[in-house]
């Protein structure tokens, strides 16, 4: 059935059941993955799966149901089942949006997207594996070559009228190779995405994969003591993504923040200016709202190192009595809402990779960081975790480097930021975030 005749039949029947506000959120999605391994095919995903979860004020409270299914059939049920689930669960802040006065215009699913064939997607991934098996004779096995893609469509619906509807696609391919020399093991991988598969190339993926395996065969540990460092833009990818927390209203009002009552004060060094917008070119994913039906818009978080705001959904926003900044989204439609960014990420700058090394001079460049759970502490902003890379001496890579340690606190890494490359980055995660490389002026680095 059409989302859209099955909202106006189940608001209907909600009203005559004595709902006075009511909203759905539906979510359907397809998804296409495939694993390579030697050449065949090891696992394989081809699913279409959708939901709708409703909500409704009955009786002064807020009841919850859940359906996988869209027809008539159902409708009498999710009205059952979310008047006796307000009727038992405990309330707290509840509030349906009724609309903001306008929504920004994202870029669409690109039609190239679904023009290629799963046979096509298939030939892909082995593809992707046979040129890393084929690149060095130190490439042992590739542990996975996968590539996949999905759509999904969004639709926010409730009674004050609201009805909102967007789409997100994309292309992923990802490569893991195992390097041996000498009785070492070292791995490599590179994972690509995009809109659609028209810039995906075999070979460059799989030789960015070997590359990280090959290069890091030989390496030793250093001496310990305090370094610079640049972080490859992956890796500073990685700890932004950990600590992004603090940024959230959330987590600032429950005072599991360090930046609690901070806007408007300098947390970062002066090159540094962070963003939230509603789309990227670099990015794969663009949102014209959020998962509440708020309307969603470019916004600066740190301006040249000055806090400027925390990132709002509806629920942190009432608490302070100001307008959300849509950021509150679900992970499906089963969960429920909580803050996240649309394209949260640090400002690039004109200055390449090289020259960053060359201003560096003498320290380590971290291509490789494990540890991000166990060895963080989102509150504190503490961080202790193993790392690989590159011995540089006067800007020049000397050697590969392992069995380190690097440690520090994230507030304070904000504040030590020497330089921003140009070599911008984004994950390929729900929240999606990005940055350059970036050169920190001091970090501890423990050798083992």
């Amino acid at each position: 059935m059409d989302i859209q005749d099955f909202k106006e039949k189940l608001f209907k029947v909600a009203k005559e059941a004595g709902f006075t506000n009511c909203e759905i959120y539906f979510m359907r999605s397809t998804a296409f993955e495939v694993h390579i391994f030697k050449g065949e095919i090891a696992q394989y995903k081809d699913s279409a799966p959708m939901g709708l979860s409703f909500r409704g004020i009955y009786d002064g409270k807020m009841g919850y149901a859940y359906s996988e299914r869209i027809d008539d059939s159902v409708i009498d049920l999710i009205i059952k089942n979310a008047k006796e689930n307000g009727m038992i669960i405990e309330q707290g802040y509840e509030i349906l949006f009724k609309g903001d006065d306008s929504y920004s215009e994202v870029p669409a699913v690109s039609p190239l997207l679904n023009k290629v064939s799963v046979e096509e997607k298939i030939n892909m991934a082995k593809e992707i594996e046979r040129i890393a098996l084929e690149a060095d004779d130190r490439i042992k096995s590739v542990d996975y070559a996968v590539v996949a893609s999905g759509e999904t469509q969004i639709h926010v619906a409730n009674s004050y009228g609201v009805s909102l509807s967007q789409s997100l696609g994309y292309g992923i391919a990802s490569i893991t190779a195992r390097a041996e020399e000498d009785g070492k093991v070292k791995v490599g991988n590179h994972t690509w995405g995009g809109r659609d598969f028209e810039s995906f190339e075999a070979g460059v993926i799989s030789k960015k994969a070997v590359t990280r395996a090959v290069d890091q065969l030989g390496a030793t540990s250093i001496k310990s003591g305090d370094y610079k460092i640049v972080l490859e833009n992956k890796m500073a990818v990685s700890i932004l993504s950990t600590f992004i927390v603090a940024f959230f209203a959330e987590t600032v009002q429950k005072g599991f923040s360090l930046l609690r009552d901070r806007v408007g004060e300098k947390i970062a060094s002066d090159i540094v200016t962070i963003r939230d917008d509603i789309s990227h070119p670099e990015s794969l994913q663009s949102l014209s709202f959020d998962s509440e039906g708020v309307a969603t818009f470019n916004k600066v978080v740190v301006e040249n190192g000055v806090l400027k705001t925390y990132l709002y959904n509806l629920k942190a926003a009432d608490r302070e009595k100001r307008k959300s900044t849509g950021n509150g989204f679900k992970s499906s439609f089963k969960s429920a809402v909580e803050t996240a960014c649309i394209n949260f990420y640090v400002e690039p700058t004109d200055t390449g990779l090289d020259d960053m090394l060359n201003k560096m001079g003498d320290g380590i460049f971290i291509t490789n960081l494990a540890g991000l759970h166990s060895g963080t502490n989102s509150v504190s902003g503490d961080f202790s975790l193993l790392a690989e890379g590159f011995l540089v001496e006067n800007g020049e890579i000397v050697r590969p480097v392992d069995q380190i340690t690097i440690a520090g606190n994230f507030y304070d890494l904000l504040k030590n930021i020497d330089a921003v490359a140009d070599d911008l980055y984004f994950s390929l995660s729900g929240e999606t975030i990005g940055s350059p490389s970036l050169l920190i002026s001091k970090i501890t680095v423990s050798g083992l």
